[in-house]
């Protein structure tokens, strides 16, 4: 953990469809050792792939930025991690059978790299440790958001068919020729779906090869036929089952897929 200034960033949401059978992001290696890109910018942690297989792991870490960056890797497995009061994970407070490793002081355009040997399955959670101060002023990275969870799957387990499946109804008049699109999104990303599909008309959906985690799920109508982020005027509607208002997690695991995930638009 480091001092240095402060800087502000602003992120763009993109929408990315497909058809209704998608395949999950990133390529598949061959190698020894499974490698990782990972892209650091103020303030978002992306790995690509999101999840690999026990064994060894190459993490490519660079830095797209405008500062000074770092990556640490934990285990947590889905459990949130001790915080220090500046906001920044208290890492002395990690058990030292869950620390991985790290790399420190990515400067803007560098990268960095180290390899793992024998990673566990299990949920790992990357994150920038970095603390900013500029006079009275101490900015956490990881507390503006720089961390996501990161899969190791079972090396042992034979891959399988991930899908989520469900309806989508909507009883309004907006539809006339427009586009459904459904957007699945990893839990705390705010960033492009993890996964999307289009429906020209209401009814069932399928989307597969998926892989495991936690994720939110959304359709709207698309108004404006520009593929984006749902804008006021649209039909929205997420998973919410309960009818609480709240949208409800969607899990997977295991190489097991989900059914009955509908999603019921309405008109704002």
């Amino acid at each position: 953990m480091r001092t240095r200034v402060a800087v502000t960033v602003v992120m763009v949401w993109a929408l990315t469809t497909g058809s209704l059978s998608l395949v999950s992001q990133g390529p598949a290696f061959a190698a020894k050792a499974t490698p990782v890109n990972v892209t650091l910018q103020e303030f978002k942690i992306r790995p690509k792939p999101r999840s690999v297989k026990a064994g060894a792991t190459k993490f490519v870490v660079k830095n797209v930025g405008a500062v000074d960056h770092e990556m640490v890797v934990v285990r947590s497995d889905g459990q949130p991690l001790p915080l220090a009061a500046d906001g920044s994970v208290d890492e002395d407070a990690i058990p030292a059978s869950a620390t991985v490793g790290e790399v420190e002081d990515v400067a803007p355009g560098k990268s960095k790299k180290f390899t793992m040997k024998g990673l566990e399955p299990g949920t790992y959670a990357l994150f920038c440790n970095v603390v900013d101060q500029s006079g009275s002023t101490t900015l956490a990275h990881y507390a503006q958001g720089m961390h996501t969870n990161f899969t190791v799957r079972d090396a042992s387990r034979a891959a399988a068919k991930r899908t989520i499946n469900g309806r989508v109804t909507y009883p309004g008049n907006a539809l006339d020729g427009h586009k459904i699109i459904i957007a699945i999104n990893r839990q705390g990303d705010a960033g492009p779906p993890a996964y999307s599909a289009t429906l020209t008309k209401t009814g069932a959906y399928t989307i597969s090869n998926i892989a495991d985690g936690t994720y939110t799920v959304l359709a709207f109508v698309d108004l404006g036929d520009d593929m984006g982020a749902p804008q006021a005027n649209e039909p929205v509607g997420t998973y919410d089952p309960d009818a609480n208002g709240v949208a409800d997690l969607v899990v997977l695991e295991g190489g097991v897929g989900v059914k009955s995930i509908d999603v019921s638009l309405e008109d704002r």
